[in-house]
């Protein structure tokens, strides 16, 4: 004779027995669903260092326009640099024909002398704002930097423990695929093709009877089905939601 349909499980649950089929899959089951957490948590570790890295590039970018701010200001204060010097150089020099008698127009070089000392003026101001602007800008830049920093850092722990855990969930995910596979080879098509389509539809393939019902949906397993599932005559699915029925809880 062949083995038996059905394998005690009494050390677990007493006076309970569960088809050899039942166990298979829920053998299955509690492989797929550790394989799933495993590859969620690998996907998770590469998704903490993709926003990272998202991270950093955004500091860095930060980084870039702040400096580009900070050569324009410099350029915009070259500039009215130029400017001051040039008009503070002319109005002293008027100042100094005016001074000593020199001037070929008396009138005409106080007009000069008055536009020359207003524009420097002017000059002068601006070039006080933008110094305070560049003050302004340099700290804004420090901080930049450092944010950059910071998410470098960060980047970086997170690659670490990337670097730290992938080899274990790996190792843990080799097992599990290893044991969901000979699960798979050793369960009859027939309960396949039905498990399958509960995995398609992203539903618990398998799930324990509580107080008499499907776990999954909440609807009562029949006293005749349920007494064949307790003695292992035979695997039973839900008839609403068409979830295997697994152990009673």
């Amino acid at each position: 004779m062949g083995p038996p349909s059905f394998i005690d499980c009494s050390t677990q649950q007493p006076e309970l027995l569960l088809h050899a089929d039942t166990l298979k899959l829920i053998t299955l089951w509690d492989a797929e669903v550790i394989r799933d957490q495993l590859l969620l948590d690998i996907a998770s570790l590469q998704q903490s260092i993709d926003a990272a890295e998202v991270a950093l590039a955004k500091a860095q970018q930060d980084i870039r326009l702040v400096e580009e701010e900070q050569e324009a200001k410099k350029t915009e204060e070259h500039t009215h640099s130029r400017r001051f010097h040039t008009y503070s150089k002319k109005r002293d020099e008027t100042r100094e024909l005016i001074d000593t008698g020199r001037a070929p127009d008396y009138e005409v070089a106080e007009r000069q002398y008055a536009s020359c000392a207003a524009i420097a003026d002017e000059e002068e101001t601006q070039l006080l704002e933008i110094m305070e602007q560049l003050d302004v800008i340099s700290e804004k830049l420090k901080n930049t930097i450092s944010v950059s920093e910071l998410k470098e850092h960060q980047r970086d722990e997170r690659k670490q423990d990337q670097a730290d855990q992938l080899p274990g969930l790996q190792e843990q995910l080799d097992a599990a695929t290893s044991v969901r596979d000979a699960a798979r080879s050793d369960t009859p098509k027939h309960l396949m093709g039905r498990y399958d389509r509960l995995r398609t539809k992203e539903l618990s393939c398998v799930v324990p009877i509580v107080s008499g019902a499907c776990s999954g949906c909440r609807m009562k397993v029949t006293s005749v089905h349920l007494a064949e599932h307790k003695r292992g005559a035979t695997t039973h699915h839900c008839k609403n939601c068409g979830r295997f029925l697994g152990a009673l809880n």
